[in-house]
């Protein structure tokens, strides 16, 4: 049994909130900046001149977009504790699960940073034809009978609210997903993304980046997470690592993580990240709960 403090839930982005100013509001702190130039240190890369500059196009590759979110997550974390702001309840979507972990303290920030910029370069790698594709306007049920008729690799990657959807596959199959939810009243919009994230087509590189937690050394997180995989709020270190191993071949089903956060009595929740997409998503799904952004609370 959980017992809230606060009744407060922190939700952390996953790839894609990523921009040249991402960072800008916060980057004067000295707490954050000083996370940046820890980064910088681990991977030796100029993460600073690469928020703030770009170029647009090499900061949304994956390879850096994933760590740049990430210790975007961490820093904003950081200064959301210094204002007193305390969790009952961690979620992140997709890439902000591995903030999360750390955010709560299951990874130190250098294990934590080092294995989401070796996801990235894993992800980069992959030598798939697969991709991404949102529909929008139907009812999950309803995609996951598109997913049957079109009778191709294609699977559920995201449940991001009650009419928006996102499924993973093959170029051939998403094609024919496009044509049927059209047909059917949705809108679908071809995701920018390196390969089919969340998918069964991500087998390979899960196992490489299975190799690589296998040797990180996971401890029981100062705040339960819930785990996108279980779908249930978990505290235990050993069975965090063993869920996490899992995540990019299974779909990230963010309406039930947020009706989880809820049914434990969350009644507000803060973005740790640049902009708006969670709360955005999390208000479709939890309307009475109060979701802001971490510009409005800082």
């Amino acid at each position: 049994m959980i017992t809230l403090s606060t009744g407060q839930g922190f939700l952390f982005p996953g790839q894609g909130v990523q921009s040249v100013d991402m960072s800008d509001d916060i980057l004067e702190e000295p707490e954050a900046r000083g996370i940046f130039d820890r980064a910088e240190e681990i991977l030796d890369i100029d993460l600073y001149k690469l928020i703030t500059r770009g170029p647009e196009e090499e900061l949304n590759s994956t390879v850096n977009a994933q760590p740049a979110v990430f210790v975007d997550g961490i820093a904003r974390n950081e200064l959301l504790k210094k204002k007193g702001y305390r969790p009952d309840l961690i979620v992140g979507h997709s890439l902000g699960e591995f903030t999360g972990l750390t955010a709560a303290g299951a990874l130190t920030f250098k294990d934590g940073l080092r294995l989401v910029r070796r996801r990235g370069e894993i992800s980069s790698s992959l030598d798939s034809k697969g991709s991404m594709l949102a529909v929008l306007g139907l009812e999950r049920e309803e995609v996951e009978k598109i997913l049957k008729e079109a009778d191709r690799e294609v699977t559920v990657a995201n449940y991001n609210s009650p009419k928006q959807v996102v499924v993973s596959g093959d170029q051939v199959g998403l094609k024919h997903v496009k044509e049927i939810a059209g047909n059917r009243g949705g809108k679908t919009v071809d995701l920018d993304v390196s390969g089919p994230f969340h998918s069964p087509l991500m087998e390979e590189a899960q196992r490489k980046l299975t190799g690589i937690i296998d040797r990180l050394h996971f401890i029981d997180p100062e705040v339960p997470i819930i785990s996108s995989v279980s779908g249930a709020p978990e505290r235990s270190g050993s069975k965090l690592k063993s869920l996490i191993k899992r995540q990019m071949t299974d779909s990230v089903d963010w309406v039930s993580c947020v009706n989880t956060m809820v049914e434990f009595g969350v009644e507000s929740t803060i973005e740790v990240g640049p902009g708006s997409t969670l709360k955005n998503l999390t208000r479709r799904i939890a309307p009475g709960v109060d979701n802001r952004t971490f510009n409005e609370v800082y």
